[in-house]
């Protein structure tokens, strides 16, 4: 078995110059051309970056009850060695080790601030069992069949060339390995009685994210893409996050906030503010909001 603990991870194939810092996070050296095939996600983007990190932190609370069901559903079981693709704050890595402690769970993103952040909640979480490697998804520097698990949850929406990663995964999976993508679909986000902003700020910002390279649509694909990435017996599931089970302004916060754009000429951007908030504090007014969750799962041909 491949040794992946926490500082000895093993990096194998990697053309790029590899180091480790002191905080135990993997290194690998981004190719110009890489770097300039970015996705439709930085955390450069937001204006407040410490409140971008709180919302993701929220969404991964709000969604963790349609996260893990996915996850088991798709074959994730203790023991296994687990690769979580763009981990971000580590909000969900937590929350994976945590439920499979025995497993070895390596976690990788491209943006070390966002590595460091990571290594601060596993640490206070108490996940001793979780790697964490910096490195550009298309080409992770791992060798392959490494791993059992793979997750790829809210990362094919802002990925230009989503399939590639999907290959990826493959790769780096040993026969018989699974891997799940978990992602939103636009087509199922709703509010009722919906805010006049409402349409414009979905619109405008599923648009401005194809202009970056993403799909805020990709949902509905995604077991069609599986398949097409070369995955066996793949399935689908679609569970729905609603305000019945949450407050509105965690849902808000969670699927609407932050698509607001101070630059945006299709709606004023504080009126956008202001009705998101209306809607979401005015509990004297009957209202409802929901999203559907895509998750698609597949096994890498071969095994037992």
């Amino acid at each position: 078995m491949t040794s992946i603990r926490r500082h000895r991870i093993r990096l194998q194939g990697c053309r790029r110059r590899v180091s480790a810092g002191p905080d135990g996070v993997h290194k690998c050296r981004e190719p110009r051309a890489m770097a300039r095939q970015r996705g439709s996600y930085r955390l450069s983007n937001f204006a407040d970056g410490d409140g971008e990190i709180a919302r993701l932190h929220v969404q991964a609370t709000i969604f963790d009850a349609i996260d893990w069901p996915m996850l088991e559903q798709a074959g994730l079981r203790d023991g296994m060695r687990v690769l979580e693709v763009a981990c971000g704050p580590g909000a969900v890595t937590t929350r994976i080790a945590g439920r499979v402690p025995g497993a070895q769970v390596v976690a990788v993103d491209r943006d070390p601030g966002m590595l460091r952040r990571a290594r601060a909640a596993t640490d206070a979480a108490g996940c001793g069992h979780v790697s964490l490697a910096a490195g550009e998804l298309y080409a992770l520097p791992f060798a392959a069949g490494t791993f059992d698990f793979c997750v790829m949850r809210f990362v094919l929406q802002h990925l230009h060339r989503p399939a590639d990663a999907l290959a990826e995964g493959l790769r780096l999976l040993a026969p018989g390995g699974r891997l799940c993508a978990i992602d939103a679909d636009d087509g199922w986000l709703s509010l009722y009685p919906e805010p006049p902003v409402f349409r414009a700020l979905v619109e405008t910002s599923g648009t401005r994210q194809v202009a970056a390279n993403g799909n805020r649509h990709i949902g509905r694909k995604l077991g069609v893409m599986l398949a097409e990435a070369g995955f066996e017996s793949c399935e689908v599931d679609v569970r729905v996050v609603t305000t019945s089970r949450f407050s509105r302004a965690d849902f808000v916060a969670s699927a609407l906030s932050f698509r607001v754009d101070d630059d945006a000429t299709a709606y004023d951007p504080d009126r956008a503010r202001t009705e998101l908030r209306d809607w979401a504090d005015d509990a004297a007014r009957p209202a409802w909001g929901y999203v559907g969750i895509f998750g698609a799962w597949g096994r890498k041909p071969g095994g037992g």
